[in-house]
């Protein structure tokens, strides 16, 4: 989210030294470039050569704090980013990307571990810091503070770099600069010092590399800035600077279209407004600093309704799997209880088959018996065979009379066990078609969330940016014809924006008019409802008119002028149908000019 700001915006403790950034510990013995004596040919460190009424005497210590949490090893991160984004080379220098790191907040007066020269300026913890957040532009009045001397030297910086080809052209590198290239682009870069928490991308020198980081840089630090008002070399230890990830807390800066001619920055103390020439563009392709290759952030609300989405897929897909596994165990049950009928089905049919020729035999037997009992004269050998061969038939007729029953009643129970897991097939096979059906439905809406997801990364359907930009112009307008007679003359209070005067002449007739202005806005401008920030000095406004040559005769007067901030007019009328033209100039800090025309027929001045 980008957010305007009052520069004047500051803390009313004077004790008050901005966002409480964590301090990284100073343990053990000095760092080999920590500035013991007066660096670089005996420069000694920056004082302020006066005292503001009621401010600061001085830069202050700034206070104490908690250590910082212990960061993962550089070396894990180079490697991690190493498998994520690959060697990147520009220019003469190389540097690796770390993606999916978190911004480290650096307190003022924070080296790191990995800086690329010793410190060559003086951060400024002390700072009157800016209410502001969000994207602003690098020629935002009173984004920067600056102080005298320059918080930076960069002669010292740039003579470090030049003692070491190789980093030299490493450092060129992040820019796509050649060797040869880099002092003419440091030459071009401005002292200032942060008055807000700012996030970049810091690059500290590594094993011969510059490693990309995300961080978040304290108010007060002090930072060398590119024609376009980017940070681009931090002056604690020389590190390149580039574009940062939006963050909530901070404030990110983005680069001018055109090269800044003026920076309008504060004291240190913001007790009043320096206005500091920008410098040309050197570098062989012009424009601003090359921005890290970043991802464009999803709407955080449609990424959590696809994370929510997927959960719902991955929970009804493994029900679908679970209720097609039931239906299958289902399915094979019931083709065992079928085959297990269908196999009673040929028992019962065997049984039958013994059943019917034990019946047969009994039967034959039977007649046998009667036979032999009838026969004369009697033979008791052959009605006792015939009886003997009765009693055995009569014993396999009970047998298979008795293992048919069984097999039919097997067989009945097979085929109602088999009917009952078919049915349980179906219903499982049915149960798990729908539980398919959703587990579908589900992934289509999770690959729907997603999508949705990652189109609001795209870069046209990012929210528009809230900035306020004006050109100053402003089209001119028609003044309606008014009949009237007599001779006024108004005026308008300046100090009551928005006042009308008002003008009418003798005669009849009509009158048309037609007006337009350019011109460009100040950031200081008086614009009618706004307050003018403290920054701003007093605005001095004039203007002047002409008055018109006599035109056709007329009766119709013409409406008066329209008083606005800090302005003051008058207009006359007369009659006799003249026409005239005004013209109006208006200046202030950073200038503001415009003209207008309009023809009628009567006479009008004004300012």
């Amino acid at each position: 989210m980008n957010t305007q700001f009052d520069p004047r915006t500051v803390h009313p403790n004077p004790q008050f030294r901005g966002p409480q950034f964590i301090r990284e510990p100073q343990a053990g013995p000095r760092p080999p470039f920590a500035p013991a004596q007066p660096p670089f040919g005996g420069h000694p460190p920056f004082t302020p050569p006066q005292v503001f009424p009621g401010q600061y005497r001085g830069p202050v210590p700034p206070p104490p704090s908690a250590p910082l949490p212990k960061k993962r090893p550089i070396v894990g991160k180079i490697v991690a980013g190493l498998v994520a984004a690959g060697l990147v080379v520009g220019g003469a220098g190389a540097w690796y990307t770390l993606s999916g790191s978190t911004p480290t907040v650096q307190a003022t007066s924070f080296a790191g571990a990995d800086p690329t020269t010793a410190p060559f300026g003086t951060d400024h913890a002390e700072v009157a810091t800016v209410a502001a957040t969000g994207d602003q532009p690098g020629d935002t009045p009173g984004l920067y503070a600056t102080t005298d001397p320059a918080s930076c030297d960069s002669a010292a910086f740039l003579q470090q770099l030049q003692a070491d080809p190789a980093k030299l052209a490493a450092w060129g590198g992040v820019f796509g600069l050649g060797a040869a290239d880099v002092p003419a682009f440091v030459n071009s870069l401005s002292p200032v010092v942060l008055r807000a928490a700012t996030s970049v991308t810091d690059h500290p020198f590594h094993e011969g590399a510059f490693v990309e980081e995300p961080a978040v840089l304290a108010a007060g630090t002090a930072v060398l800035v590119n024609s376009y008002g980017e940070p681009t070399v931090k002056c604690f230890n020389g590190n390149p600077l580039s574009a940062g990830p939006s963050t909530a807390a901070a404030v990110t800066v983005s680069p001018t279209t055109q090269v800044v001619t003026n920076f309008r920055l504060t004291t240190v103390d913001n007790s009043r407004v320096v206005v500091v020439h920008g410098k040309p563009d050197p570098k062989p392709n012009k424009g601003p600093n090359k921005k890290p290759e970043t991802v464009p952030t999803p709407d955080p609300v449609l990424v959590q309704k696809a994370k929510d989405a997927q959960t719902a897929a991955d929970k009804a897909r493994t029900d679908a799997n679970d209720a097609r596994a039931k239906a299958d165990d289902a399915a094979t049950k019931a083709r065992i209880f079928r085959s297990e009928a269908n196999r009673l089905v040929g028992v019962e049919a065997a049984a039958t088959n013994r059943a019917n020729t034990a019946n047969a035999a009994a039967a034959t037997a039977q007649q046998e018996l009667n036979r032999a009992f009838l026969a004369f004269p009697p033979d008791p050998a052959r009605v006792a065979a015939a009886q003997a061969k009765l009693t055995a038939a009569r014993s396999e007729q009970v047998a298979a009379a008795t293992d048919l029953v069984k097999a039919r009643n097997d067989l009945t129970e097979a085929d109602g066990a088999a009917d009952t897991a078919e049915d349980q097939a179906r219903m499982a096979n049915s149960a798990a078609t729908s539980a398919e059906g959703v587990a579908d439905q589900a992934d289509k809406n999770a690959a729907d969330a997603k999508k949705k997801a990652d189109d609001s990364a795209k870069p046209e359907n990012q929210p528009a940016k809230n900035t306020v930009t004006g050109d100053g112009t402003a089209p001119g307008t028609d003044v309606a014809p008014e009949k009237g007679t007599g001779t006024q003359e108004g005026t308008a209070d300046g100090a009551k924006p928005d006042t009308d005067g008002t003008a009418a002449g003798t005669g009849t007739g009509t009158t048309t008019g037609t007006g337009t202005g350019t011109g460009t806005t100040d950031p200081c401008s008086a614009v009618a409802g706004k307050t003018l920030p403290a920054t701003c000095q007093a605005p001095d406004t004039t203007g002047t008119g002409t008055t018109g040559t006599t035109g056709t005769t007329g009766t119709t007067g013409t409406t008066g002028t329209t008083g606005g901030a800090d302005t003051a007019g008058t207009g006359t009328g007369a009659g006799g149908g003249q026409s005239g033209s005004d013209t109006g100039s208006t200046s202030q800090d950073g200038g503001s000019t415009g003209t207008g025309g309009s023809t009628g027929s009567d006479q009008s001045t004004g300012s």
